[in-house]
């Protein structure tokens, strides 16, 4: 099983480097959060407190990049017909799911790693606390994880891909808004909005605040979200 996840791990990531989309995505990546960086250094001239700051807004700027990847995850399968493929080889669907999920979030992490030329900037000129730093990007890991995990249960569901980045999009951005909607409602809704809100759960892993209930939280949408994929995935395979 660990060598069939490995497998499509690995195809995701080859596709996602010979696509010139994924290129443009990382240069407009690369580019907003340089620009940004360099404004916190001059607004904010406290290097203990930029990168929770940019870290911050790296949330932000992902959430508008994601769909951007993960709308031709199964789109494209199904549009170009190669989902048949799969679904008829020994593969089975949890196995193609989960390969395409790691294979996803590990080239997402080449942007990400990019970033670290900026701790090193940091560090050249002041001293930088690593302690949310380090928090901070293990919940961004978490934080990306989870809306790939939403873009891949959309892209399943259809095969163009501008419907799913439009839609995945759209859901992204419910899950994001509904943090600071839930200070307007009452009561347990307010409470339950709260809870449900992906930046919510991110804010203190850029604080240095590692607290269980919010890794749960994002492992329980992640394998939500994913055992879904693979359900839908399993009831189209006959009819893709």
């Amino acid at each position: 099983m660990i060598n069939n996840i490995w497998s499509i791990t690995k195809k995701e990531i080859k596709l996602f480097f010979v696509s010139f989309v994924a290129y443009i995505i990382l240069f407009f990546f690369l580019l907003v959060g340089g620009y940004y960086f360099y404004v916190y250094i001059y607004e904010v001239r406290d290097a203990a407190r930029i990168m929770p700051y940019f870290l911050n807004f790296l949330g932000f700027l992902s959430f508008l990049l994601t769909p951007f990847i993960t709308m031709r995850v199964f789109s494209e399968e199904k549009r170009s017909g190669t989902i048949e493929l799969l679904l008829t080889s020994p593969l089975k669907e949890n196995e193609i799911v989960l390969g395409k999920f790691l294979g996803t979030l590990l080239f997402y992490l080449v942007y990400i790693g990019f970033t670290f030329y900026y701790l090193i900037i940091l560090s050249a000129y002041g001293k930088p606390d690593f302690g949310p730093i380090i928090t901070g990007y293990l919940g961004f890991i978490f934080l990306e994880a989870t809306y790939i995990s939403v873009g891949l249960l959309i892209s399943v569901m259809t095969r163009n891909q501008i419907v799913s980045g439009i839609v995945t999009l759209i859901a992204l951005l419910f899950f994001w808004i509904i943090g600071w909607v839930s200070s307007y409602l009452p009561g347990i809704l307010a409470d339950v909005f709260s809870y449900l809100s992906f930046l919510n759960h991110y804010e203190d892993f850029t604080k240095g605040i590692i607290d269980t209930k919010h890794i749960i939280y994002y492992l329980s949408i992640i394998g939500l979200n994913l055992f879904l994929t693979i359900r839908l995935l399993e009831n189209r395979k006959v009819v893709v």
